[in-house]
């Protein structure tokens, strides 16, 4: 990272904050162990495990005899933000995750900017995921959305499962940034300035990216794309949570739960 520019490279990114595990999600197809391995070989030195409305346990993670040091494990959540934007996950699950995603999947309709702008102000909330990947008929105020994170000091998801979908072709003819689901085409100028954090996550589920024989390159081959894009943009490296020591990461999400009442 040039320390004149402050901008993203791969090389800055230490860890995929959004993965999904066959232990904790219908829809997945790895393993915690298949993903574990798999990382591991790359290099990289954090995941957050975050499957939809559970959470791991620390004792689910540290039985597996591929955990060690060398690459932390976070147990993590993605949470459903329903349609009056409560959080669908039972309150021990909450309680225990200790990164914690909420994202909209259905009726992603007017209410869309209400549902997300209560989420952020949960102080059990992290990240919001994909914010606007459902939203096929509503365009999200964007400045607004902005502006609560970085008020509640929350981060904005650039999720890679989308663009794997682009690069591969689905959605060729479709603006990049904006099918990315955070920096619409009206936003991309102020968020750069605007100090509003993000979180890369490859939102891991059933894609092909996780083989017995091939490591995870296919997969960081998209996290290098998309570091170039935020580079691009002007988006600071230190604005990115996957920049940061885990211990950075740790320390940001207790402030959020230090705010519950």
């Amino acid at each position: 990272m040039s320390k004149e520019t402050d901008k993203i490279s791969v090389r800055d990114l230490y860890g995929d904050l959004h993965i999904h595990t066959i232990e904790g999600s219908d829809d997945a197809k790895h393993t915690l162990e298949d993903i574990i391995r798999s990382y591991g070989r790359i290099g990289v030195r954090f995941i957050a495990v975050t499957d939809h409305n559970t959470c791991l346990s620390r004792e689910d993670i540290n039985s597996n005899p591929l955990d060690s040091n060398e690459l932390l494990v976070i147990s993590g959540a993605e949470v459903d933000i329903d349609e009056d934007g409560e959080l669908k996950a039972e309150e021990a699950t909450l309680e225990k995750s200790k990164f914690t995603i909420a994202s909209i999947h259905e009726n992603a309709d007017e209410s869309t900017d209400t549902r997300l702008l209560k989420a952020i102000k949960n102080p059990f909330v992290d990240v919001i995921g994909h914010p606007g990947r459902y939203c096929l008929n509503h365009e999200i105020d964007w400045d607004t959305l902005v502006t609560e994170a970085v008020k509640y000091d929350k981060a904005l998801e650039v999720n890679l499962l989308t663009l794997q979908k682009i690069m591969s072709g689905v959605k060729e003819d479709i603006n990049l940034f904006e099918t990315i689901e955070i920096l619409g085409k009206d936003a991309i100028s102020s968020i750069s300035d605007s100090g509003v954090l993000i979180s890369i996550g490859t939102d891991l589920h059933n894609n092909r990216i996780i083989t017995d024989n091939q490591n995870v390159g296919f997969n960081w081959r998209y996290i290098c794309e998309l570091a170039d894009l935020l580079a691009n943009a002007g988006i600071k490296s230190r604005n990115i949570i996957n920049t940061w020591p885990i211990d950075r990461i740790n320390l940001w999400v207790e402030s959020h739960r230090e705010q519950i009442v």
